[in-house]
């Protein structure tokens, strides 16, 4: 893997490198049991799904295999987004009971499976005392990961037996779409595709949209540039500062299909 390739790779997966989270991997000793506590929603999950990921695969995945494929479309069996089986995102204690039914069976495919609870600290007492009792002795292939904004409606006795992991507050303002669009765009960068990389920023369908996009793709190139020395960087320099240029016209520019697909062609000719 290059370092073009894995400086996208790590700089789209957000604060994974260097963190408490990339150590545990590294060392062998990950906990069974993650909180990601902050504010910023977005970064929360996106530490949760990497995690996930990072028990399936490697603690760097590689997004080539069958495990990262199925992960990233959020289709991976042995991946289980308990939340988003409830109707509204509403955690229901029946349905929690029959998860939990479910964690004695055996991983399909993996070694492990993992359990995503999003927002555990907007569970009911009930919910909470539930879960509890399936962390306490989990069977040796559950893996579980917590995320919340804080620990505060969280009961102690849950939070006595996970890792916490504190995320960082920094860039709260960017909305759900923008960071998806541009985890998109810096997928399709590391990949060379040019199609899926115009596409990603074509389904920013409002100026503010599209601004907030490029501004975290920015963010994330800006990222690779000082966490790497290499030759390849100079190639980052300059779609970074081709970014900017594209931020500055996006403020006046009526059209945003062609600008988009004017910078597109201009980028993929720096790659």
């Amino acid at each position: 893997m290059t370092a073009l390739t894995e400086g996208i790779l790590i700089a789209v997966q957000v604060d994974y490198r260097g963190s408490s989270v990339e150590k545990f991997f590294l060392s062998g000793r990950v906990p069974h049991a993650i909180l990601f506590c902050g504010e910023n929603g977005v970064k929360n999950r996106a530490l949760a799904d990497f995690s996930a990921k990072a028990w399936l695969c490697g603690f760097v995945p590689c997004e080539r295999c069958d495990v990262c494929y199925k992960a990233n479309k959020k289709q991976h069996p042995d991946i289980v987004y308990v939340k988003d089986t409830f109707e509204n995102g509403q955690y229901k204690i029946e349905g929690l009971r029959n998860e939990i039914r479910k964690g004695a069976l055996f991983p399909n495919e993996g070694k492990y499976r993992v359990y995503v609870f999003e927002d555990v600290d907007t569970m009911s007492e009930i919910c909470q005392n539930a879960m509890l009792k399936f962390i306490e002795e989990p069977a040796d292939f559950n893996r579980f990961i917590f995320t919340a904004v804080s620990d505060r409606n969280i009961l102690p006795t849950i939070c006595s037996r996970v890792t916490s992991v504190a995320v960082s507050g920094e860039g709260d303002n960017l909305d759900d779409e923008a960071f998806e669009l541009a985890k998109r765009a810096a997928t399709a960068l590391r990949q060379k595709d040019e199609y899926a990389f115009a596409a990603a920023l074509s389904g920013a369908k409002t100026r503010d949209t599209m601004l907030s996009t490029l501004k975290a793709l920015h963010k994330l190139l800006r990222d690779i540039v000082f966490s790497h020395e290499t030759k390849e960087i100079i190639k980052f320099v300059q779609i970074t500062e081709k970014l900017e240029e594209f931020m500055t016209l996006q403020k006046f520019n009526p059209n945003l299909n062609l600008a988009a697909a004017a910078y597109t062609a201009e980028i993929f000719d720096i790659l």
